[in-house]
């Protein structure tokens, strides 16, 4: 269950934290609970190379709008491990209300991507909003979107520049969902239009669909 980072050069080792300070305080209130939770009831931690162990890692999103995501990730192999791993869901549940969307998924494989497993929804909604410029943007547990919400206001005032929007200018923003999205340029008087996609695949040969505006 990782605490903090992979330690330099080392693929299957994490460098235990109780604070960093890159993230938000809730982020480390929930790992140091679910840390402390794991070890006082002698639950496995996850090992990479046996590829065993029911605490996997977590991901943990804290959006600009104030909602929370946590996805904890297990492996279960059998129905202890699956009974213990909903009572630690209870206990997050319990513990933090203040979460938006708690999730789970079971993955056993030998890798931690989960695009194609099955995220249960354990509390609240599937999804979180996210909020830029006046536009809302609703991820979930897959989407492909700048975790450091701040930083990916900042990436999009750059493509804005780069790309020359003026105030009668629109930048349309697909997201993984296919929800298209427009983000206005400075005042001005030009009418170009410019698309920047957020998606994760390579490349944009009618895979995306934008509706641009009148």
């Amino acid at each position: 269950m990782p605490s903090a980072s992979h330690i330099p050069g080392a693929f299957d080792k994490i460098l235990d934290i109780d604070e960093c300070h890159l993230m938000s305080e809730i982020n480390n209130r929930i790992r140091n609970d679910l840390r402390a939770y794991a070890i006082d009831r002698g639950l496995e931690f996850y090992d990479l190379r046996a590829n065993r162990g029911l605490m996997r890692n977590i991901m943990l999103r804290t959006a600009s709008t104030g909602e929370i995501m946590l996805l904890v990730q297990f492996c279960i192999t059998n129905d202890e491990e699956q009974r213990a791993a909903l009572d630690v869901m209870k206990h997050l549940h319990e513990t933090f209300p203040e979460i938006t969307s708690l999730l789970y998924v079971n993955n056993t494989k030998c890798n931690d991507t989960i695009g194609d497993l099955d995220v249960v929804t354990y509390a609240g909604t599937d999804f979180i909003y996210e909020s830029m410029e006046g536009l809302r943007f609703k991820v979930g547990p897959k989407s492909f979107y700048q975790t450091n919400s701040e930083q990916a206001y900042e990436l999009y005032k750059v493509t804005r520049d780069f790309a020359g929007l003026t105030g009668g200018s629109w930048c349309t923003i697909s997201t993984p969902h296919g929800n298209d999205r427009q983000f206005r340029g400075r005042p001005g008087a030009s009418r170009r239009r410019h698309r920047v996609c957020a998606r994760s695949h390579c490349g944009c040969q009618g895979q995306c669909r934008t509706q641009w505006p009148e």
